[in-house]
């Protein structure tokens, strides 16, 4: 958003591969909470507060203990998971999946049923524009429930029709607004091209993937499968719209193969949800059943929600790359002069979230060296040519190498000597100004790292 408000056009100017939603849900988030990182901690508070109201939605009124149940040990495995995972994209596709089926279950109850049905739609075509992930879930969904209106004699077609026209919108208007922006070719040749790389990368083995699905909440599930098996009840309408939930959601995260704490977000939160509903009703029943549940209930609250609590007190609170990043270059030159001069040759290491802070515009659009040192394939030659057009036009007084390496966990700066062209460029037109290495580990997650580190390089008097 920063880059866009210097003028920049999203994927025409800035290289991205995040879809237009996200650039729209995002600048909603910053005018309405502001555009700081106490900004973003605040819009993380709102898509948590959301998740929760869609979950006590959901539960219904007489039911209110599993919404709440359900929500709460959602917020505290996010918050477990780490500062990092804040205000992410599957966090609000979260929140709009839970509204979605809010709207789902509210037509099956024909409540306003043709209106509810677009609302869903429009909720679902919403996580589209974000990641297309969610979609085919929301098409078996309104499948579903074409099934189960025909069932209950309700209006089939209308409703569908309904559904369908709800998904479409958002996905035409940011299509209009591509178009409006004249990003329309860019982002389809990013579409076509770079998401397809990006996909590729840094993916996961499938038993990594399977065993993290459901980590911070295995045993919860596991005894809720218990559950199921001592109950015996037959399933409603809408806990098999749930269960299918919980196949769709695990599939999306399987597919997109990175394993990230915050991918697995849509899953945990619907399977919660189920499983809250499930434990409410158990408490009622004389008994066994009634035993267990309660147990769960206890299990949870008094072993799960302290262990998740006590871990978000772990983590820390400082940005050793970045002050340190910050303060070299403030002794260069004032964050005026050094805007649309310094070039990160970074993706996650914090280079970029550095001139952020300093609001300095990047020399290029370029914001992922990901790419540019990835295996050999027709699209990193593609986007390393662009990259190189754009790096000899922008003419960098400052380049910032990381020893981030995009999804891998292998670190160094050898990454450069894989395209000998930039490597020999810096190395003739630059001097190291100087480096930086932590002494400190940062905790920023499930697990203590070194932070990266930086080679910061300025252009040689002279040179053209």
């Amino acid at each position: 958003m920063f880059l866009q408000k210097q003028g920049l056009i999203p994927y025409r100017d800035i290289v991205d591969i995040n879809l237009p939603g996200t650039y729209l849900f995002e600048e909603v988030a910053m005018r309405s909470f502001g555009a700081g990182a106490f900004g973003w901690r605040l819009y993380d508070c709102f898509l948590l507060v959301s998740v929760l109201g869609s979950a006590m939605v959901l539960a219904g009124k007489r039911n209110l203990f599993a919404g709440i149940f359900s929500a709460l040990i959602f917020v505290l495995v996010h918050l477990q998971d780490g500062i990092a995972q804040g205000g992410q994209r599957d966090l609000l596709m979260t929140a709009l999946l839970l509204w979605a089926y809010v709207a789902l279950f509210q037509v099956q109850r024909a409540k306003r049923a043709v209106w509810m049905a677009l609302l869903y739609g429009l909720l679902i075509g919403a996580t589209a524009t974000i990641k297309p992930v969610l979609l085919p879930l929301g098409l078996v969904l309104l499948l579903a429930l074409g099934w189960i209106a025909h069932r209950r004699g309700l209006r089939v077609w209308s409703l569908l029709s309904a559904g369908a026209i709800g998904i479409i919108i958002p996905v035409g208007a940011v299509l209009l607004w591509l178009k409006w922006i004249g990003a329309f070719q860019s982002f389809l040749s990013i579409l076509t091209g770079l998401l397809p790389l990006h996909a590729q990368m840094g993916r996961k083995t499938l038993s990594f993937l399977l065993s993290h699905a459901l980590s911070p909440v295995a045993l919860l599930a596991a005894l809720w499968l218990v559950l199921q098996v001592l109950e015996r009840r037959k399933i409603s309408a809408e806990k098999a719209e749930l269960m299918i939930g919980i196949v769709g959601t695990a599939v999306a995260y399987i597919a997109q193969g990175k394993g990230y704490p915050y991918q697995r977000y849509p899953l945990l939160a619907i399977l919660l949800v189920l499983i809250g509903m499930d434990l409410n009703r158990a408490l009622d029943i004389k008994g066994a059943i009634g035993r267990f549940a309660m147990a769960t209930c206890i299990l949870s609250s008094f072993v799960f929600a302290p262990r998740y609590a006590w871990l978000t007190t772990t983590f820390s609170n400082t940005t050793p790359f970045q002050d340190a990043l910050s303060e070299r270059l403030l002794g260069l030159d004032s964050p005026t002069e050094l805007s649309g001069h310094v070039q990160c040759l970074d993706t996650f290491g914090g280079c970029i979230n550095s001139l952020y802070d300093l609001q300095i515009r990047q020399s290029t659009g370029f914001i992922y060296d990901c790419y540019l040192f990835s295996s050999e394939s027709t699209e990193r030659e593609r986007y390393r040519t662009k990259f190189w057009n754009s790096y000899q036009l922008a003419k960098p007084r400052v380049v910032v190498e990381t020893n981030q390496f995009c999804f891998g966990d292998a670190r160094g700066f050898d990454k450069l000597a894989t395209w000998p062209l930039l490597d020999e460029d810096i190395r003739q037109k630059y001097e190291m100004k100087s480096a930086w290495r932590s002494q400190v580990l940062q905790h920023w997650w499930s697990r203590r790292e070194e932070p990266s580190e930086f080679k910061l390089y300025v252009r040689k008097p002279g040179v053209l």
